[in-house]
């Protein structure tokens, strides 16, 4: 009885494993942001991430043995509410602790785009109209953030075509500057193109 008790545990956690190696290898596990509390570098660096306006999410993650990535085919991704596979397009090798991986999700629209250096991953995920990125915090630690895209500061000067003036005198445009982040109005004669 107890020879058959454990002959049945053994073909259970082989059959597991098959099966989880046909689904693909999970990408990271999820930990508790209480991990970082002894690690002052860590936390200061995920408070920034915090502080980012175009943050609305943050996780705290670890990647088990990002290595992997180099012989997996896909990987599965279990992001907040949305858990699905992704399958590699390329992968490109930089050396021998540095690569990419690129992928795109199965039976969903989105790309899942990795750099990994040594232990460090960076990477975006686009996925259901969702956008996700990975940063390093440090020992092995990673912030997984979800992105609001409408909150990215402007690289270029950012013009508010909201601005409404009558149609006989100049059209009035405000521009905002990512120098000095000030409002200035440029008046322009004409409507624009």
């Amino acid at each position: 009885m107890e020879k058959n008790r454990v002959v049945i545990t053994i073909l259970f956690i082989i059959v597991f494993q098959i099966f989880a190696h046909a689904q693909g290898t999970e990408l990271f596990r999820y930990v508790d942001e209480n991990s970082l509390k002894d690690k002052q570098f860590e936390f200061s660096i995920l408070t920034s991430i915090k502080n980012l306006a175009s943050s609305i999410q943050i996780h705290i993650v670890k990647f088990s043995d990002a290595s992997l990535l180099l012989t997996k085919k896909s990987i599965q991704v279990n992001l907040p509410g949305i858990s699905a596979l992704s399958t590699n397009k390329y992968i490109e090798k930089h050396n021998q602790t540095s690569f990419t991986w690129f992928g795109h999700f199965d039976n969903t629209k989105g790309s899942l785009l990795l750099v990994v250096t040594d232990n460090d991953v960076v990477g975006m995920i686009h996925i259901s109209d969702q956008v996700f990125s990975i940063k390093p915090l440090g020992s092995g630690f990673h912030a997984l953030v979800q992105i609001d895209q409408s909150k990215f500061p402007c690289e270029q000067p950012c013009i508010d075509y909201n601005e409404h003036n009558t149609a006989s005198g100049p059209k009035e445009t405000k521009i905002q500057t990512p120098e000095t982040q000030a409002n200035i109005t440029q008046s322009s004669v004409g409507s624009p193109r």
